[in-house]
């Protein structure tokens, strides 16, 4: 099914979803979004410091480079123990973003209900 097929069938879909279940959808695809951004930056730099220690490693036990391993490893180590800090920053920010829509559409869920 092709982009615009699954547009028009989702429009064609939303007429008939009452308006207290589509805002249930948006409230769950905002706090997807919320997430999303700070997992995905935070997973990269996770990773790329787990590479830069495995690089360090790999550099005292093939090549004999004892000093410049360990300091390569232990740069790695630092920047993926950096990754949790930098997915609760990149979160509050994207949350602080976002946090006026999320409370109107929870109120008025609730006031509905």
């Amino acid at each position: 099914m092709k982009d615009k097929e699954k547009k028009e069938v989702e429009k064609i879909r939303s007429c008939y979803i009452p308006k207290t279940e589509r805002k249930v959808v948006e409230v769950k695809q905002l706090d997807k979004k919320i997430r999303r951004a700070a997992r995905i930056i935070s997973s990269v730099v996770l990773v790329s410091g787990f590479l830069l220690m495995g690089y360090g490693m790999s550099l005292v036990m093939f090549n004999s480079i004892l000093t410049h391993g360990i300091l390569i490893s232990s740069f790695g180590l630092i920047i993926a123990i950096l990754s949790y800090p930098v997915y609760m920053l990149l979160a509050k920010k994207v949350k602080l973003k976002y946090v006026k829509k999320a409370i109107s559409l929870t109120e008025e869920m609730l006031k509905n209900a």
